[in-house]
């Protein structure tokens, strides 16, 4: 409802001329020099689309520092916000609350869960790739953010790749 001093953009660096392996420090230089929170949540398309978190002021400046670059080599509108979100979903400033999210989440996701209709499709999440039930995969997440139940997971990959379902439905409960 707008009542908090967060926000949730969408940034398109490649409109920028912000190459993919420049972007979390080009966000990172942003958020420093407004010292403001600014965090890359979600890696939509690497390289093309990023969801970023932050405050409605650190926002504000990387999106006139993302638009002047864009502008000055002829690139289209690099950033937007997403309407209706006032919460920073994904970063660090709601990790406090992750342990109650996650029992929640298992609560909610069916136990019998359907992996076919998520094997080999992007599912909206930290990572951008589509869901597999890979080590591969699991890596991915934790290079993201830390996840105990994911660090649990490969420690006991053997074990876990017995259990399709079970694997399937804790990666997934990991990424949202």
């Amino acid at each position: 409802d707008g009542a908090s001093n967060y926000r949730m953009g969408a940034l398109r660096p490649n409109q920028a001329g912000i190459k993919a392996d420049e972007v979390e420090a080009y966000v990172q230089s942003i958020s420093q020099a407004t010292g403001e929170f600014l965090q890359i949540v979600n890696h939509n398309l690497a390289g093309v689309q990023y969801a970023v978190a932050g405050t409605i002021k650190g926002l504000d400046a990387l999106a006139a520092d993302a638009r002047a670059k864009a502008k000055a080599r002829g690139g289209k509108n690099p950033f937007m916000l997403v309407p209706g979100i006032d919460v920073p979903f994904h970063s660090e400033v709601l990790r406090p609350g992750v342990p109650e999210f996650r029992t929640r989440l298992l609560e909610l996701v069916p136990e019998d869960l359907d992996i076919e209709r998520l094997a080999g499709h992007y599912v909206p999440n930290l990572v951008a790739r589509p869901f597999a039930l890979t080590q591969d995969f699991a890596r991915s997440i934790l290079q993201v953010v830390p996840s105990k139940p994911v660090e649990e997971i490969l420690a006991d990959w053997d074990s876990w790749v017995k259990r399709p379902t079970e694997l399937a439905r804790v990666l997934l409960v990991e990424l949202l």
